[in-house]
């Protein structure tokens, strides 16, 4: 069997052998998981009541300590802190932690336990799974965890009880612990026995307080009306025994036997303590008892009025199963925890770039929607980038990159201008970014740098560290894009060996990879893969052929952008009696500003041209727009141009390589000459004469290109078979 047909291994670490509930569950999903891994079981102590009750391998703690595997799911205490010993000096697997209680206090040695599970066991988790609400509550919501609820097959099996009301049988389950609870639960059939000399009880279950529990029974002279079965095998019998289930803990992080009784019918009484109120429906499926003041008094009324009215609360019992099989079975649990192995048997994504949530230029804006999207199908992405002090005082801006985990640089010498400061930023994020890959490799499959600048030598010395595969993407060709831009700078030597360190390098367009092939690098390793565009629910307005027609650019403000080229076209087609009015969405460059010169030539023309600047939201811009114009002189892949053709907007772009990639002339866009305002103010006429005809034809050709080939689903798809090249997803 190759590597890529094999089933990812998966070891199960439980605490006991003896199947308390949550073995229980475990046993009940290996069928299930058997199919799509090859699972493992380590049981830390016990030996079962009843045979084999583990149907895949059993393996020693040793085993669990050194044995090679993909996953490891550990249930409880004992079993998380096993792993997270082993995680000390291996980071090569992936692991899922299930936590099955809510309250520490009622545990032994619960402080203790509190602190290692809070700042020991729960950091090192790739995910923590909380069996209810409450528990995921009790943890404060950790940004590793998530809600998977327990759920049994709940096939109704009504029982009519075991005897009559003045003979009542009353009974639970429960390993013999403290936070069970069982103490409270005897006193109070002492006094419950005042009342009720012929009503019984019986506990089937076993653990370390027997002892004590027979000695109190002896004391209340308890022997003849409290049953100490052990365990029981024969659970269905058990249950058919009984008239009215009793639940006394102390904590109940989820409440297992709550469905086992719902599908017996059988009358409910329960501490109202952890999960057990959403279980029983605050009241509306079973009887709550307060867990505070005389608790054996409380569970003894409790009884006794369940007694006296069982018709009633069998009937709560029986809407409880109606609620609750709706909600939750075995085939929901097994999907949950499927997924969740899943996910983390996906590549960890890192993304390389030192200005992201500072920025909203067309890098960053292709790195949020190609993040977003991994993250949606399950990847682990991370953003390694400088500080960024507004993630903490800007929550829409935290919201909005939510999907991701920041490894964060510090942004040393902040705001000093200059080749000195830029120089110092870029050195200390070579630094601490290659530390910080280092000190994050377990969680990380593929390193991915976008523009081949600082993120580059990030990328080549971590892998030459952790071993981990580099994808680079090219975001700008030609004289002022990265190649030209590479020229000017220190260090080519080591550049050019950080380069040699590329697996896969991500180029936009042909002509890109034809620039990136005559630098040096191989035909192998080039990936051709445009930008993406997030495809919009609505649409910008047709053109009419009345009122003014509004031109748009959307985008920097720099030379490149050429935009005297569309000021002087714009007046063009103005002079011959056409309203027109431009609207410019952007800021100048902070290396090529334009925005000086540009409102000295506006000031000279008998146009409506505006200055609109950075804005956040430019959607309404796109939707009340005729005409997009792109009249750039050198591209990586225009970000606005692809939005502007999402909106279905007609696109009017200058004819250099870069747009050719993405508009085809006369089909769904058209094409000037670059630099010749004459060529632009024809192509506008021509749109204008022809309103009804082929503009309408181009603009919803427009749409139709920008979500066959460039929808974020689409590229997505081939970046994702790009990381399949070089690392295996292991997913069945």
């Amino acid at each position: 069997m190759t590597e890529a047909q094999r089933k990812p291994s998966l070891l199960i670490v439980a605490r006991t052998a003896r199947v308390a509930g949550a073995e229980r569950l475990i046993i009940q999903m290996l069928p299930g998981l058997t199919r799509r891994f090859d699972v493992s079981v380590c049981v830390l102590s016990g030996t079962s009541y009843d045979g084999d009750e583990w149907p895949v391998p059993r393996v020693d703690a040793r085993e669990a300590l050194g044995g090679r595997y993909d996953l490891i799911h550990t249930h409880l205490f004992l079993p998380g802190l096993l792993v997270r010993i082993r995680r000390i000096w291996d980071g090569s697997f992936r692991w899922v932690h299930t936590v099955h209680y809510d309250s520490y206090p009622s545990l032994r040695l619960g402080v203790l336990r509190s602190w290692i599970d809070r700042r020991f066991i729960f950091p090192a988790v790739d995910e923590l799974a909380c069996v209810s609400v409450s528990v995921l509550e009790g943890l404060q919501h950790p940004p590793n965890a998530l809600l998977i609820e327990n759920g049994i097959p709940m096939e109704e099996r009504w029982s009519g009880g075991a005897t009559t009301a003045t003979k009542a049988v009353l009974g639970t389950v429960a390993m013999f612990r403290r936070e069970k609870g069982l103490d409270d639960l005897i006193k109070a059939m002492a006094e419950l026995k005042t009342r009720r000399p012929r009503v019984r009880l019986k506990i089937a279950g076993d653990g370390p307080l027997r002892p004590d529990l027979e000695r109190m029974i002896d004391e209340l002279d308890l022997g003849d009306t409290v049953e100490l079965c052990g365990y029981v095998t024969d659970l269905d019998a058990f249950y058919r025994s009984l008239d009215v289930y009793v639940q006394a803990s102390r904590h109940e992080p989820f409440g297992l036997a709550a469905l086992e009784c719902f599908t017996y019918g059988l009358p409910f009484v329960a501490s109202a303590v952890g999960n057990m109120p959403r279980m029983l429906g605050d009241g509306s499926y079973g009887e709550l008892v307060p867990r505070e003041g005389d608790v054996p008094a409380g569970l003894a009324a409790a009884m006794d009025r369940v007694i006296d009215h069982k018709g009633e609360f069998s009937a709560k019992s029986r809407a409880g199963y109606e609620y609750w099989s709706a909600r939750l079975s075995p085939e929901g649990m097994l999907d949950a925890y499927r997924r969740v192995y899943e996910r983390q048997l996906l590549p960890g994504i890192c993304m390389i770039a030192p200005l992201v949530t500072h920025s909203t230029g067309g890098v960053q804006r292709q790195l949020l929607l190609q993040s977003r999207e991994l993250a949606r199908r399950g990847y682990r992405v991370y953003l390694l980038q400088r500080k960024d002090r507004r993630l903490g005082e800007d929550e829409a801006l935290a919201r909005k990159w939510s999907h991701v985990t920041f490894l964060e640089t510090p942004n040393i010498m902040e705001g000093w201008p200059g080749p000195l400061g830029t120089r110092a930023r870029g050195a200390a994020f070579v630094f601490f970014g290659v530390l910080r890959i280092v000190m994050n490799r377990r969680n990380l499959a593929i390193l991915h740098g976008h523009q081949l600048y600082s993120p580059a030598m990030v990328g080549a010395l971590g892998k030459l560290l952790t071993g981990r595969p580099l994808v680079m993407k090219v975001t700008a060709s030609g004289e002022l894009g990265e190649m030209g831009e590479l020229g000017r700078l220190p260090f080519s030597r080591l550049r050019r060996w950080a380069f040699r360190k590329i697996d896969r390098l991500i180029t936009l367009t042909t002509a890109m990879s034809r620039e990136m092939t005559d630098f040096g690098f191989a035909h192998r390793v080039l990936r051709e893969l445009p930008n993406s565009v997030a495809i919009p629910d609505e649409t910008a307005s047709p053109l009419s052929g009345s009122g003014p027609v509004g031109l748009l650019y959307c985008g920097r403000l720099s030379t490149e952008k050429c935009l005297d080229t569309l000021f002087e076209g714009a007046a063009r087609v103005a002079n011959a009696g056409r309203a027109l009015r431009v609207d410019l969405v952007g800021a100048g460059d902070p290396v090529r500003d334009a925005e000086p010169d540009l409102r000295r030539l506006a000031d000279t023309l008998d146009v409506d041209i505006r200055f609109h600047g950075d804005q956040a939201d430019v959607a309404p811009f796109y939707r009340r727009a005729d005409i997009f114009v792109l009249p750039s002189v050198s591209e990586g892949m225009s970000n606005a141009l692809l939005e502007a053709m999402s909106y279905g907007l007609l696109v009017l772009a200058s004819d250099i390589p870069e747009n050719r990639s993405v508009i085809e002339d006369g089909k769904d866009g058209m094409l000037f000459r670059q630099g010749d305002a004459g060529d632009l103010a024809l192509k506008l006429e021509s749109l204008l004469a022809n309103v009804d005809g082929s503009a309408q034809r181009l603009a919803r050709a427009a749409r139709d290109t920008a979500e066959r080939r460039f929808s974020v689903g689409a590229i997505v798809d081939r970046l994702e078979a790009i990381y399949g090249e070089l690392v295996d997803r292991r997913v069945p």
